[in-house]
């Protein structure tokens, strides 16, 4: 699937209500990324349809990250659910409930995954989890002040999926992104 803003959004909104309503901007960029490379694993699929990305702060999903950077400035649903970020933080809307029907663009299986992650993360500051990213996210190199993609082969292989699967699972991403991007053309 190419990268679904709206998806993006109600996933960063879900995570937000987990933590009370706010949160760094590096504590959501990290456990999004953690999202997504765990359903992957799980899954053979991705949440968002993003890209995954090194930088200089530890892996990243490129688009959300940008989606972030610019607080949503070219994506509706954003203002539906979020505030502008603010002081390195990202808040929801304090007139609005965020629950599992409010959250129709995602899947159980996608609310799951971004549950679990929170619970295991979710106590964790922004820079802690830049640290821990860095150090257990095999597939991320540090890019020398630039970004360098980094394959959904390489997400999987460094979680340990041979690599004769993980380019399975790989085209079949690739193969998923060309259909919906047909479907969209119609």
């Amino acid at each position: 699937m190419p990268f679904n803003e709206a998806k993006a959004v109600q996933a960063i909104a879900w995570l937000l209500n987990k933590a009370g309503g706010r949160l760094d901007k590096w504590q959501l960029i990290k456990m999004l990324y953690l999202a997504e490379r765990t359903y992957l694993r799980k899954h053979g699929a991705l949440i968002t349809g993003d890209r995954f990305v090194s930088m200089q702060y530890g892996p990243v999903v490129s688009s959300t990250y940008d989606l972030i950077k610019a607080s949503g400035a070219r994506v509706s649903e954003w203002s539906r659910w979020l505030n502008p970020v603010s002081e390195h933080a990202i808040s929801l809307r304090a007139d609005l409930s965020v629950d599992r029907e409010a959250m129709q663009k995602l899947c159980d299986a996608e609310i799951a995954e971004l549950d679990a992650i929170f619970e295991e993360f979710g106590h964790m500051s922004g820079k802690e989890l830049v640290d821990f990213t860095h150090d257990n996210c095999h597939e991320w190199l540090d890019p020398k002040g630039s970004s360098v993609p980094i394959t959904t082969t390489e997400v999987l292989e460094a979680q340990g999926v041979t690599r004769s699967v993980a380019r399975a699972i790989a085209e079949s991403v690739r193969e998923d992104n060309a259909l919906q991007r047909f479907m969209a053309a119609l």
